[in-house]
């Protein structure tokens, strides 16, 4: 229990340190896909540890795991909330941040949701397969997870920064115009 609590400080320790890192540095150059990018590569590369999971697998390997888990969110979180506030005026920052808040809560339940359906649709009888089966479910749904991740980077690929799609669209409504 001691261990788990330690492991969970741990991780809410990196977190935070990263994203108060990650938020100055995006406070000063801008809010650029390169976070959200490594983020989401570091995000993906380290949740693939998860799909090992056997019945001897330590807590420090989990808790590591979940450590730089963490730094990888907090490189997708903090310039991602920035940048969805910038776009906002003064007068409607309060609105942004609860729906984006809001949001956030709803994405996270149907995330935990839809990964919990499939680690138990995939689990195999525990009567028959012991704690292995229930734990090939958890190894399935962080599969699963994987690559929604993977898509995720995939995605962030093709992200446009704010500045060059106003140029593009000031482009092609002169052109209208003219």
């Amino acid at each position: 229990m001691v261990t788990f609590i330690v492991g969970t400080i741990i991780s809410a320790i990196s977190l935070n340190f990263t994203m108060l890192m990650v938020g100055r540095i995006v406070q000063a150059v801008g809010a650029g896909i390169i976070f959200p990018l490594i983020g989401l590569l570091v995000f993906t590369i380290t949740t693939l540890p998860f799909t090992m999971l056997t019945e001897t697998t330590s807590l420090t390997y989990l808790t590591v795991a979940f450590a730089v888990r963490m730094i990888g969110l907090s490189m997708v979180m903090m310039p991602a909330t920035t940048a969805g506030l910038n776009v906002l005026p003064n007068s409607l920052i309060p609105h942004g941040t609860a729906m984006m808040n809001t949001m956030r809560q709803v994405a996270a339940s149907i995330g935990t949701g839809a990964f919990i359906t499939i680690m138990t649709i995939a689990a195999k009888d525990p009567e028959t397969f012991g704690n292995s089966g229930l734990i090939h479910g958890v190894n399935v749904s962080f599969y699963w997870m994987t690559t929604v991740t993977f898509v995720g980077f995939i995605l962030t690929l093709f992200i446009q920064r704010a500045e060059k799609h106003d140029q593009r669209m000031k482009k092609v409504r002169q052109a209208k115009n003219h």
